[in-house]
């Protein structure tokens, strides 16, 4: 979990941080479609710490991943180990806190 996050703080300042205020990137509300095999999961998180933005947001992320796959079967248990970080953007919001966008991908385990 620590190196996924210092995997996306170190992209970040390759990307840079934007001081775009409440700006949502155009990718967070159009998300690829879920198919058979493969889900897409999104997650935003706000905070005056960089680190915790992007925890909060990771965690929302795959919260979100969880609920696609609980739709069909509520017995499932959640487990993630291997999913992929498609996009992210962090910015700086007007009041100095950052806010995080997170976008994964996850490959469903064919049984």
């Amino acid at each position: 979990m620590k190196k996924l996050l210092a995997i996306i703080f170190m992209l970040s300042f390759f990307t840079g941080v934007s001081s775009a205020g409440e700006k949502i990137p155009e990718w967070f509300n159009n998300i690829p479609e879920s198919t058979e095999s493969i889900i897409y999961g999104k997650g935003e998180g706000s905070a005056n710490d960089l680190d915790f933005s992007q925890q909060k947001a990771l965690n929302n992320a795959l919260l979100n991943l969880c609920k696609i796959i609980k739709k069909n079967n509520e017995n499932i248990v959640c487990k993630f180990s291997k999913y992929e970080i498609v996009n992210h953007a962090i910015a700086m919001t007007d009041n100095g806190s950052f806010r995080t966008f997170l976008l994964l991908k996850y490959k469903l385990q064919s049984e």
